[in-house]
């Protein structure tokens, strides 16, 4: 009967202690309630080694500018291309 109840006392302990510990961290967590006006918004990298802006733009932003105009509502298309 002793042991059962140290268990159920380590539990408990442990419980509390755990339970401080998120009350703690809980100021930390942070929160949007005001959402971004640019939300929903899909974001896509990409890398090509050595390939020109040219070479990315018709391997891969031709593809992806037909496969997003097919989505609703969607409203605007952004790309940048580098050579790096």
């Amino acid at each position: 009967m002793s042991l059962k109840k140290t268990t159920y006392f380590k539990f408990f302990v442990a419980f509390l202690v755990l339970s401080f510990l998120g009350f703690l961290i809980l100021p930390k967590l942070s929160v949007r309630l005001n959402l971004n006006e640019s939300l929903p918004s899909i974001s896509v990298s990409y890398s090509c080694a050595n390939a020109s802006p040219y070479t990315s733009r018709r391997e891969v932003i031709i593809i992806l500018e037909g496969s997003f105009s097919t989505l609703k509502d969607f409203t605007k298309i952004n790309f940048k291309s580098s050579r790096k």
